[in-house]
């Protein structure tokens, strides 16, 4: 399979899960004490505001609202036109901090040395070439600059990781 096929597929997947992402288990805030623990993360992890944020993977826009919730200016990058339709929708209040569009997260479209931060979400083990996406990523970024990962452990094995998902969806 080439990582055009792999690509296409995936985005396909994302367009069919944009109307529900948010309220999948770990995705969507859930309550205000989940909200204000990602900001107090992303303050510590950014800084000072006024930066400039590139979110790969933005998805439904989480990583950049919180970051432009703190006075980050965010351009939110993904491959799925619907994820970004539903980033678009619910960044309406941040016009000015937050920009979206479609890029491919190993084969950015962007300046060197552009961005102060570089963050993703529940992005990297989707790639079918995370070196090239690392490589792309550090290029964009400026020296000094920060790069966060977050990712998952993503098992639903175990009567205890079901146990916790069905818990985190009510």
């Amino acid at each position: 399979m080439t990582t055009a096929v792999v690509k296409e597929y995936v985005t396909s997947r994302w367009d069919e899960w944009s109307s529900t992402y948010d309220d999948q288990y770990a995705h969507g805030l859930k309550t205000e004490e989940e909200k204000r623990a990602w900001l107090d993360i992303l303050e510590r992890e950014l800084g000072a505001p006024s930066k400039k944020i590139l979110d790969i993977g933005t998805g439904t826009g989480f990583l950049a609202i919180m970051a432009a919730r703190l006075g980050h200016y965010c351009l939110g990058v993904d491959l799925s036109e619907e994820m970004l339709r539903k980033a678009r929708e619910k960044s309406e209040n941040y016009n000015g901090y937050i920009a979206f569009e479609i890029g491919d997260a190993e084969r950015l479209e962007l300046p060197d040395n552009k961005f102060d931060a570089v963050v993703n979400r529940h992005l990297l083990w989707t790639l079918p070439n995370p070196e090239a996406a690392l490589k792309e990523w550090l290029r964009v970024l400026k020296s000094g600059g920060k790069l966060v990962i977050i990712n998952a452990a993503w098992s639903t094995f175990g009567l205890g990781n079901k146990l916790r998902g069905f818990l985190g969806k009510l």
